[in-house]
């Protein structure tokens, strides 16, 4: 794999999830970019230590030349997977790929087709892409065939007891609690800041705000989000997925803050906590526009509905349950293991078709011995 990896953003967190997945069953290596490049775009804080399997290998250029390890070349691999390209010294990788022996395989994040030519010239076997949108967008660019969609993996199923991981975190027994983590612009919390004035004298509460920052902006951002609202508590961590789900068990309701997009996008943050048991509140947006009730959406800008839909969470016993229900069946049905599955089978169908080739035969065909048939 050639993507971002413990790191604060999306395409690193679908890496990872495909990643060890895949790792269960077979050898993997991933070439990550160096802290050094990483660390100069603010969204790609570092997030603890590397797995073995991961060499810091290139350099994080955006599109320009840059510093790749050559033992992308040299090594023997099966399949050479890449997640958002476009963050990719492509020059270099341009003039490496002829070398690289692998199926190559592109996921594409890419919320608009780069305008970088060389971002057109590498020659993937195949494009994963997440949804209809994002297919509709590679038309333009890419023959129908060489596209697949495999859906965004979510974290697989895990409820936690309340109580338990309050008494871990620290966090009152009674209080009612609404939770929101991340590294988002400060301004995309100002509902969500108002909430907790509107909640603060109506219950026991807390607004509780979990972010990564680094340390020479934390104490400004800790002010803006306390002078939102006194019923703020912020907390400066960048946790495991082990420990968000401790905070996600803790909470009554999770709540994201994103403005509103013109862009093809989805949420990593929605489905790496469908599968919590928490409900999850968001702004109607193209992050979730294929969503319906796995999440509970409010109008934009519209603050009114957004208390009345988490007053609904909170009051609406069958209201809850139904969106728990929803959440958690979409994430089984997109858990790790499932996505990792649909993968494999790309990559099975990739090596598939280039034996039927080499034979002379069409992929539609069915092969058959005495003894087997293969589709």
């Amino acid at each position: 794999m050639l993507t971002t990896w413990n790191a604060t953003d999306g395409a690193s967190l679908h890496a990872e999830f495909l990643g060890r997945e895949l790792s269960k069953t077979n050898k993997l290596t991933v070439f990550a970019p160096t802290f050094e490049s990483m660390s100069k775009d603010r969204h790609l804080l570092p997030l603890g230590s590397d797995d073995d399997f991961v060499i810091r290998g290139f350099e994080q250029t955006w599109g320009s030349r840059g510093w790749v390890d050559e033992r992308l070349c040299e090594e023997s691999y099966d399949v050479l997977l890449v997640e958002a390209l476009d963050r990719m010294p492509i020059p270099t990788l341009g003039e490496m790929f002829p070398r690289i022996k692998a199926k190559k395989v592109q996921v594409v994040h890419e919320w608009a087709l780069p305008d970088n030519p060389g971002y057109y010239e590498l020659d993937f076997d195949a494009i994963v892409c997440f949804d209809h949108r994002y297919k509709t967008m590679l038309l333009e660019r890419y023959a129908e065939q060489k596209i697949h969609i495999i859906p965004y993996p979510c974290h697989s199923f895990a409820t936690g007891n309340k109580e338990r991981a309050r008494d871990k975190l620290g966090l009152p027994r009674d209080a009612l609690i609404l939770f929101s983590f991340g590294r988002q612009p400060l301004f995309e919390y100002d509902d969500y800041l108002w909430l907790a004035n509107e909640f603060g004298g109506e219950h026991e509460f807390m607004y509780l705000v979990v972010r990564s920052d680094d340390p020479t902006g934390s104490e400004a951002v800790r002010e803006r989000l306390q002078s939102g609202s006194r019923f703020c508590a912020v907390r400066f961590e960048r946790p495991s997925i082990d420990e968000l789900y401790d905070y996600l068990h803790a909470a009554d309701v999770h709540l994201v803050p994103k403005a509103p997009s013109s862009n093809i996008v989805v949420s990593s943050t929605v489905f790496q906590c469908l599968g919590s048991g928490t409900p999850t509140v968001i702004p109607d947006t193209r992050y979730v526009e294929l969503l319906d009730k796995e999440v509970v959406k409010y109008r934009p800008n519209d603050r009114a509905h957004l208390k009345s839909q988490v007053s609904r969470l909170l009051s609406e016993e069958s209201f809850r349950q139904a969106t728990v229900t929803a959440a958690t069946e979409y994430a089984q049905e997109n858990s790790e293991q499932k996505i990792a599955e649909k993968f494999m089978d790309l990559f099975l169908s990739l090596y598939r078709k280039s034996a039927l080739k080499e034979i002379g035969l069409s992929d539609s065909c069915t092969l058959r011995s005495r003894d087997k048939v293969w589709d």
